[in-house]
């Protein structure tokens, strides 16, 4: 059951913040925020774009209970969800109080919410092996386009590694950041500048060649 409260958490606590965010296009950006919503490779192979993001999106079949849906055993009228909407509504209310303001993040700062990509890793081996995901945020900040990763949990080095992973996905970008944010009213904020990013990155490739070595992701060849 706690581990259910904290899934709808994340869920709802990253709506409540990347809703607030006005992800419009300002003048003279129209041409790079279309080059982040494309796929990193030239080419994907045996693979269409298209079909790379229906992969990405089918696996999160955990659904917004808020609407409707179900997780495990609790149904989204579960009363533990209405303590996981109070607790994302705290969440909500300190980002636009205080997060926002104190990292100095405008609307016009960012570019995208809730960016889904694929991108392959180097090399011609068949299956393709890559990786993909969703950045919560990309935006402008310490002077960097950044790959801005909320997390509702304690921060672990294995966030690290996740953000940075996302910042290798566009060449866009040339940053990361993690926003740990609670319900309590505690926040803290990691910059990738901070991170042995050169060691991560590398500790996650091998991390994802390997699990294609094991069988862990079944791409179809045929």
């Amino acid at each position: 059951m706690q581990y259910w409260y904290k899934r709808q958490l994340g869920i709802l606590g990253h709506y409540r913040i990347t809703s607030q965010m006005d992800v419009s296009t300002p003048d003279g950006t129209i041409e790079a925020r279309e080059e982040l919503i494309q796929p990193s490779d030239e080419s994907v192979r045996h693979h269409s774009a298209a079909t790379l993001f229906e992969t990405i999106r089918s696996y999160d079949d955990v659904g917004l209970a808020a609407d409707g849906w179900e997780y495990d055993r609790y149904p989204a009228e579960h009363p533990l969800l209405d303590v996981a909407e109070q607790d994302a509504d705290e969440i909500g209310h300190l980002w636009r109080t205080t997060i926002r303001p104190a990292l100095n993040i405008g609307y016009d700062d960012v570019w995208r919410g809730e960016l889904m990509f694929v991108r392959l890793l180097d090399g011609d081996a068949w299956p393709p092996v890559g990786f993909g995901g969703q950045i919560d945020l990309v935006a402008e900040m310490r002077s960097k386009r950044r790959a801005v990763d909320i997390k509702t949990g304690a921060l672990r080095t294995s966030h690290r590694m996740q953000a940075t992973a996302y910042q290798h996905a566009f060449r866009e970008l040339d940053g990361a950041a993690l926003v740990h944010v609670s319900p309590t009213g505690e926040w803290e904020v990691e910059w990738s500048e901070d991170w042995p990013t050169e060691s991560l990155w590398q500790q996650f490739r091998a991390e994802v060649i390997s699990a294609e070595g094991n069988g862990e992701f079944d791409f179809d060849s045929s």
